[in-house]
Protein backbone atom coordinates (compact mmCIF):
# COMPACT_ATOMS: atom_id res chain seq x y z
CA UNK A 1 0.00 0.00 0.00
CA UNK A 2 1.37 3.45 -0.95
CA UNK A 3 0.89 6.63 0.99
CA UNK A 4 -1.09 9.37 -0.71
CA UNK A 5 1.08 12.20 -2.04
CA UNK A 6 1.38 15.22 0.20
CA UNK A 7 -0.49 18.19 -1.24
CA UNK A 8 1.06 21.43 -0.15
CA UNK A 9 0.07 25.01 -0.80
CA UNK A 10 2.46 27.82 -0.03
CA UNK A 11 2.13 31.56 -0.53
CA UNK A 12 5.32 33.59 -0.80
CA UNK A 13 5.26 37.36 -0.74
CA UNK A 14 8.17 38.92 -2.57
CA UNK A 15 9.19 41.99 -4.53
CA UNK A 16 8.48 42.37 -8.24
CA UNK A 17 11.75 40.96 -9.54
CA UNK A 18 11.55 37.97 -7.20
CA UNK A 19 8.16 36.89 -8.58
CA UNK A 20 9.17 37.32 -12.23
CA UNK A 21 8.52 33.94 -13.87
CA UNK A 22 11.49 34.42 -16.22
CA UNK A 23 14.17 34.75 -13.53
CA UNK A 24 12.70 34.83 -10.03
CA UNK A 25 11.56 32.29 -7.46
CA UNK A 26 8.95 30.60 -9.73
CA UNK A 27 11.62 29.96 -12.35
CA UNK A 28 14.08 28.55 -9.80
CA UNK A 29 11.42 26.28 -8.29
CA UNK A 30 10.52 25.10 -11.79
CA UNK A 31 14.05 23.74 -12.25
CA UNK A 32 13.14 20.93 -9.84
CA UNK A 33 10.92 18.41 -11.67
CA UNK A 34 9.45 17.27 -8.34
CA UNK A 35 8.49 20.80 -7.24
CA UNK A 36 4.80 21.63 -7.00
CA UNK A 37 3.27 23.87 -9.63
CA UNK A 38 3.78 27.58 -9.00
CA UNK A 39 1.74 30.62 -9.93
CA UNK A 40 3.11 34.16 -9.77
CA UNK A 41 0.89 37.14 -8.97
CA UNK A 42 2.20 40.67 -9.46
CA UNK A 43 0.52 43.71 -7.92
CA UNK A 44 0.98 46.45 -10.54
CA UNK A 45 0.04 50.08 -9.90
CA UNK A 46 -1.96 51.83 -12.59
CA UNK A 47 -1.00 55.49 -12.85
CA UNK A 48 -1.13 58.39 -15.29
CA UNK A 49 1.96 56.91 -16.91
CA UNK A 50 0.12 53.67 -17.67
CA UNK A 51 -3.26 54.79 -18.96
CA UNK A 52 -4.17 51.41 -20.43
CA UNK A 53 -4.10 47.88 -19.10
CA UNK A 54 -1.74 46.93 -21.93
CA UNK A 55 0.78 49.62 -20.93
CA UNK A 56 0.68 48.59 -17.27
CA UNK A 57 1.00 44.91 -18.22
CA UNK A 58 4.03 45.66 -20.41
CA UNK A 59 5.74 47.44 -17.50
CA UNK A 60 5.03 44.64 -14.97
CA UNK A 61 7.34 41.65 -14.51
CA UNK A 62 6.37 38.39 -16.20
CA UNK A 63 3.68 36.69 -14.13
CA UNK A 64 0.80 34.26 -14.39
CA UNK A 65 -1.61 36.87 -13.03
CA UNK A 66 -1.44 40.65 -12.73
CA UNK A 67 -3.57 42.39 -10.12
CA UNK A 68 -3.90 46.06 -11.01
CA UNK A 69 -4.04 48.45 -8.06
CA UNK A 70 -4.43 52.20 -7.70
CA UNK A 71 -1.08 53.95 -7.64
CA UNK A 72 0.05 54.85 -4.14
CA UNK A 73 1.03 58.43 -3.47
CA UNK A 74 4.74 59.06 -3.89
CA UNK A 75 4.49 62.01 -1.53
CA UNK A 76 6.66 61.77 1.57
CA UNK A 77 4.25 61.82 4.56
CA UNK A 78 6.99 63.41 6.66
CA UNK A 79 6.88 66.52 4.44
CA UNK A 80 3.23 67.10 5.38
CA UNK A 81 4.02 66.53 9.05
CA UNK A 82 6.89 69.06 8.90
CA UNK A 83 4.55 71.65 7.40
CA UNK A 84 1.98 71.03 10.14
CA UNK A 85 4.51 70.96 12.99
CA UNK A 86 6.72 73.71 11.61
CA UNK A 87 10.33 73.21 10.64
CA UNK A 88 12.64 72.80 13.62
Amino acid sequence: MRAAPLLLSVAALAGNGHVDTRLGVPWILGLNPDAPQTKAVVFAPVSREYRTVEAARAAAPAADYIWFTPCASLEDPCDRMRETMGSH
